[in-house]
């Protein structure tokens, strides 16, 4: 049973850090748009 928890718990923070990853990416993609779009809009 340890073994399993153990195996899941390694599965668990690897996703969890890939989704940091992935959210701090998709964030990065909307501020840039965010960005781009205030200044076609302005300019």
């Amino acid at each position: 049973m340890k073994e399993s928890f153990a195996e899941i718990w390694a599965l668990f923070k690897e996703f969890f850090s890939n989704f940091i990853y992935i959210l701090y990416i998709i964030f990065t993609l909307v501020l840039l748009y965010l960005v781009w779009h205030l200044q076609t809009k302005v300019g």
